[in-house]
């Protein structure tokens, strides 16, 4: 199963779900769809996206915007550290810390970068080749 993280692509497995539901923690996982017709590999989020001291956000900051996985993002692209979840993970987790220990970050225009950001912009940094396996 594949989640956002931050800005990251992350694999994923179910999680416990913890209160308020959901959360950074544990959340319906984003729907990602390609498009033949654009090449774009879209990202549906069904819960704020952004983990900030503020978060939630109002839904009318994150709901309705088109998301996409981008190559050589513009910004930053990392997963978030253990730290920034905590509050959300549950009890029996939290010493296992296993969240932070494939933490990975890259600067902007890093062209080892892929992360999910607002689709606008560039378009051809988020057209991607599906080819047949």
């Amino acid at each position: 199963m594949l989640d956002i993280s931050g800005s990251s692509i992350i694999l994923t497995g179910e999680r416990q779900r913890t209160e308020p539901w959901p959360n950074p923690w544990s959340h319906p996982l984003p729907a990602f769809a390609y498009s033949v017709e654009s090449k774009t590999i879209t990202v549906r989020f069904y819960c704020d996206p952004l983990v900030s001291d503020k978060w939630p956000r109002p839904e009318r900051e994150w709901k309705d915007k088109e998301f996409a996985v981008a190559a050589t993002s513009v910004a930053s692209t990392r997963g978030l550290k253990f730290e920034e979840i905590a509050r959300w993970v549950p009890v029996n987790a939290l010493s296992t810390r296993k969240w932070s220990k494939h933490y990975v970050g890259h600067g902007p225009h890093n062209h080892c970068s892929v992360g999910v950001e607002e689709k606008a912009g560039d378009l051809r940094r988020m057209a991607w080749e599906l080819e047949p396996v």
